[in-house]
């Protein structure tokens, strides 16, 4: 029974979104063009496009488990101040987006996003940054491209590690989701920066050193002593080798 129950109601741990209505109104520090991408099976996705006047590339942004564009859209700031434009968009259920979410098809959304910026930009051109849940699609997308570059942030192993981690008693076979961030991070060929917080009580650090061993030379992974799951933005360290990198 336990076992089913970790089958039928995985969709509830792996992802929490938040509605919107259709005529929500996004506010915003900078400016931005609201775009609805349909995907081949009917379904809407909710995209962000933040543009700056001397752009030096884009950021495509692969967000956490939770909440929408309201509060995924305040990367932005971040990242607009580094001169970069910015595309973040939200997954099947979340915010405006439709349609119903499983693996195979946030990895084909993943993809039809990265689609959309290769429409206005070279992929020389292209970070793909993912945080949390979005680490694996980033990397599956970055695997099966060609970007500048991969940022991810509290990255995961795979969440097979993360079963074991939180549910050690049950058989991976029950599992739906598996996102093999370290089987898509081997055959990324741009530069890789990962950043984990040591005190991380969602992703644990262990889960995400265990992709150090995949990276290239020139590759960075930048250990946040005490940073947690959702504050590695406070810290000078994250800051400092964010900007270094997309400098």
């Amino acid at each position: 029974m336990l076992c089913l129950l970790a089958y039928w109601g995985q969709e509830w741990v792996v992802v929490h979104p938040v509605k919107l209505s259709p005529g929500h109104a996004f506010q915003f520090r900078f400016p931005f063009a609201e775009r609805m991408l349909r995907t081949p099976d009917g379904a809407e996705l909710n995209v962000l496009w933040f543009k700056t006047p001397h752009s030096r590339g884009v950021v495509v942004y692969y967000h956490g488990n939770a909440d929408n564009l309201i509060r995924w859209g305040q990367i932005s700031n971040d990242i607009v101040a580094k001169g970069y434009d910015f595309v973040v968009w939200d997954y099947r259920g979340f915010g405006k987006s439709t349609g119903k979410v499983s693996e195979a098809v946030l990895l084909q959304d993943a993809q039809l996003v990265y689609d959309f910026a290769k429409e206005h930009y070279p992929e020389t051109q292209i970070t793909v940054f993912g945080r949390s849940l979005g680490t694996g699609p980033a990397s599956y997308v970055a695997a099966k491209n060609h970007p500048q570059r991969l940022i991810l942030e509290t990255p995961y192993y795979n969440f097979e590690d993360l079963a074991t981690h939180y549910a050690p008693f049950l058989p991976h076979i029950v599992l739906r989701y598996h996102f093999n961030t370290n089987l898509w991070l081997a055959r990324v060929r741009c530069p890789v920066h990962i950043f984990h917080g040591t005190a991380d009580g969602v992703v644990p650090y262990y889960s995400g050193q265990k992709l150090e061993k995949l990276l290239k030379p020139g590759d960075t992974f930048t250990t946040i002593p005490g940073g947690k799951h959702h504050n590695l933005g406070e810290y000078f360290a994250y800051q400092q080798q964010l900007k270094q990198i997309l400098q």
